[in-house]
């Protein structure tokens, strides 16, 4: 599993069975996991505990995912992110692209979404 597998990834979904799906998913491939239900207690964590990666519904009760992402950033300026969406658009799409985000469409398929996350941490580790 190698170096990308000690990858703390912090998980925002407000559903339950998404939030324990994805989190099972990814933790089987090695990733050190952690899950939240809302982006102001992901904030509060990012502020406590470093991450490699956030992984986070675009809506989500209270702040929504691009919000959550940019303050995320401004916390972990060497953050990953990767936003996704039951209710995929163009222009949620465009905007992810122009803040460096990668963006991915619900449901998730789970061998996409392990390669999406090592691609993602490989690509920030050769930017370092």
């Amino acid at each position: 599993m190698g170096i990308l597998s000690k990858a703390r990834i912090l998980i925002v979904d407000d559903e339950p069975l998404v939030l324990h799906s994805l989190s099972s998913i990814i933790n089987n491939y090695g990733y050190e996991v952690d899950t939240c239900t809302s982006g102001e207690e992901a904030i509060k964590k990012i502020a406590r505990s470093e991450y490699n990666l956030l992984l986070s519904d675009i809506l989500l009760g209270g702040i929504d995912g691009f919000t959550l992402a940019a303050e995320a950033r401004r916390i972990n300026t060497g953050l990953q992110v990767i936003l996704m969406t039951a209710s995929p658009n163009p222009i949620d799409r465009q905007r992810a692209e122009n803040e460096n985000y990668q963006y991915l469409g619900k449901p998730i398929v789970a061998d996409y979404i392990t390669r999406l996350i090592s691609d993602t941490l490989k690509e920030s580790r050769k930017a370092a």
